[in-house]
């Protein structure tokens, strides 16, 4: 069976997502492939838009805040990442993503999942290492634990018990010692017992906790809750986030948050999840398979077959968006050689165009280091339109979005989910021709 579309994406994470979305706004009908969820559902579920590029190792706190600026820091010494890129081809990074979240915000609010208000300024949040992260934008449950807001106020951070994946007193120690001198906290700890829980994983505590636990965690935090901030683990609700803060709310908890996560993470689950619902909203067709092979002729992209429920389909669009994400969702492959495997577009690090070589020539010693590998990706133009070898463009109808794009490290450079917004946003309005 033919399917045809006006504009195919390939992917559906939150780059995929975002120009999908952005693109039905011109009413053309769109289509969604997806092999399945990629690194969006497992990330922190606060999004990441621009680090301090001049930060100083050891002193976070005389980082930067001002995401803006950090953008156009990134955009003016580092040629490769795609805020140089967009930059170069006379888009201008900081104002534009600033226009794609107020975008993806109301998507996103519209379906059930408010974030926490969009602001110049990057927000202090409590990860479960025991540290803190800057990160531009999180879901409101997350965003109201800002320690910047809370600087000077008692904050008890919630352990779960037979939950060890939030140590709750290392995480308040950790804290105190860290930045307690500098006027954040006092920091403490708390174990609460969800019933139904008797041990396992955060999804397990959350469905605990949604089931049958809120009313009664809310009454056991009830004699501490007066003028402390309450840091839960990341587990207030999967799919019914919103009841879960509505309980505690009306049982007179008031003022609390939740941490940041690590893989698996509800909040990432959340974002993907409000994401699909955001597509299924504006009538966006999701279809679960993966694209075997592409017709390409005269720098056109002319149909994709793809396997979908187990049949071979052909899918024709007037315009295609790859956004595959990179190593963790399959974007890119290395097994043996690099490459993407969907068009078979050369993968760059850097100006090199890289194939068979050697991945440790592309590792650091130091473990949290920018490894060039995390950089690895497909080049593209200041329109985003994939290159070839030759680094001409490879079919004048494709563009690309997100971690699939060479240059940055999607995972560790402190603007992972921001590019995916901004380029999965000016990706939509490339291919349906807006403006």
């Amino acid at each position: 069976m033919d399917k045809k579309f006006d504009i195919v994406v390939i992917g559906s994470g939150m780059a995929g997502a975002v120009a999908a979305l952005k693109a039905v706004d011109s009413g053309k009908k769109i289509a969604v492939i997806r092999k399945g969820y990629g690194s969006t559902a497992l990330s922190s579920g606060a999004i990441d838009l621009a680090a301090d590029p001049l930060g100083v190792s050891g002193q976070p706190l005389e980082d930067s805040r001002e995401w803006q600026k950090n953008v156009r820091e990134i955009a003016r010494r580092d040629e490769f990442h795609p805020y140089a890129v967009l930059a170069a081809g006379g888009y201008a990074p900081d104002l534009e993503l600033a226009q794609a979240l107020n975008f993806i915000y109301r998507e996103l609010q519209g379906v059930g999942l408010p974030l926490f208000p969009v602001t110049g300024r990057n927000l202090t949040l409590v990860n479960p290492l025991g540290g803190f992260k800057f990160t531009g934008l999180a879901q409101e449950s997350q965003g109201k634990g800002d320690l910047e807001k809370l600087k000077g106020k008692k904050t008890v951070i919630l352990g779960v018990k037979n939950l060890p994946d939030f140590p709750a007193d290392y995480i308040a120690r950790a804290l105190n010692d860290s930045i307690g001198s500098q006027g954040y906290g006092p920091f403490s700890s708390q174990e609460i017992e969800i019933p139904g829980f008797g041990g396992g994983t955060t999804f397990e505590a959350a469905a605990a906790l949604e089931s049958e636990g809120v009313e009664k965690v809310a009454s056991l935090l009830a004699g501490i809750s007066a003028g402390r901030h309450l840091i839960f683990p990341p587990i207030l609700g999967a799919l019914r986030s919103w009841e879960v803060t509505e309980t505690l709310q009306k049982s007179g908890v008031l003022d609390f948050s939740e941490s940041l996560a690590v893989p698996t993470s509800i909040p990432g689950y959340r974002l993907q999840a409000a994401l699909d619902r955001a597509l299924e909203k504006r009538g966006v067709s999701i279809l679960n398979g993966r694209v075997i092979s592409a017709t390409v002729a005269d720098h056109r992209l002319h149909s994709l077959e793809a396997e979908i429920q187990g049949q071979k389909e052909k899918m024709e669009g007037q315009n295609f968006i790859l956004a595959t994400g990179k190593y963790l969702s399959g974007g890119i492959e290395r097994d043996r050689v690099f490459r993407e495997p969907v068009f078979d577009l050369p993968v760059f690090i850097g100006e090199k165009p890289v194939k068979e070589d050697f991945i440790k020539d592309f590792l650091l010693r130091e473990a949290l280091g920018p490894h060039p590998a995390f950089r690895a990706g497909i080049r593209v133009n200041g329109k985003l339109n994939p290159l070839n070898r030759s680094k001409q463009v490879f079919a004048e109808n494709l563009w690309a979005a997100g971690s699939i794009l060479a240059g940055y490290d999607s995972t560790g450079d402190g603007a992972g989910l921001g590019v995916a917004i901004l380029t999965g946003f000016k990706a939509g309005l490339e291919a349906s021709g807006g403006s």
